[in-house]
């Protein structure tokens, strides 16, 4: 189906460029990610019930928007700053092309030509049927019926899947909902990377404090065991001059 292929090829350049701003500098990479993440919300709350009325979904549009702003306004920085940009540019442009003909999809129908060779083709074969009989009534009426029937259920699954975003036979938001579970792992993921880079950081400041410390109570250690010391060998002068 076409349709689900396009939605899993927008949710999956939404996907890549996530990823993609984990090159850029902080400020952009913070900002990028966190319009990502509001877009597939979007998606699956706004635009998928908006489409399954029959309109024409707007708030994650400018959610598109503001993440190409994002990227045309990045420093120059590093050489592997802007080869991550340029990427992200490239899936951007794709998510935005495969949104386009996600919208295009749910507002084109059939033909109302089509439609009424549909029917009218339906209604002469069923009619050419009867005109056909047999010598047994009963049969012949139930063949009837239940050609009437085969043909009757065509048209109705033709009408349904002629619209892919509404109906009874439809494509779900499946697609953008794992984006956003992968986003958010991600986010959990590189928190808690960050937490531990910053341990590993903090440990050798950690135990330079530790040994200054270790340091001083020996040092106090040996200044007590001095002065007990050398208050012993006073009294025992003051005894000997007595």
């Amino acid at each position: 189906d076409t349709a689900t292929q396009n939605v899993e090829m927008e949710a999956n350049s939404l996907t890549n460029l996530y990823r993609l701003a984990d090159g850029l500098p902080d400020g952009s990479r913070i900002e990028l990610q966190k319009l990502a993440r509001e877009y597939a919300q979007k998606v699956i709350e706004n635009d998928w019930p908006e489409m399954d009325r029959g309109g024409a979904p707007k708030e994650s549009v400018g959610l598109a928007s503001r993440m190409q702003r994002v990227l045309i306004s990045v420093p120059e920085g590093s050489k592997s700053a802007g080869l991550a940009q340029d990427h992200a540019m490239t899936e951007l442009s794709a998510m935005t092309t495969c949104r386009r003909t996600r919208l295009l999809e749910n507002a084109l129908s059939l033909p109302t030509v089509l439609w009424f060779v549909l029917i009218v083709g339906g209604v002469l074969t069923i009619v050419s049927s009867c005109m056909f009989g047999s010598q047994n009534r009963f049969l012949h009426g139930v063949q009837v019926v239940f050609f009437s029937l085969m043909i009757g259920l065509a048209l109705l699954a033709i009408a349904d899947i002629n619209k892919p975003f509404r109906g009874s036979v439809h494509v779900e938001s499946d697609a953008f909902v794992r984006a956003l579970e992968n986003m958010k792992q991600r986010k959990l993921e590189t928190g808690k990377s960050k937490m531990e880079k910053g341990a590993r950081c903090l440990r050798p400041f950690v135990l330079d404090r530790l040994k200054l410390s270790n340091y001083f109570v020996a040092g106090a250690g040996v200044g007590a065991g001095v002065l007990k010391s050398t208050l012993g060998t006073s009294r025992l002068a003051g005894l000997a001059w007595k």
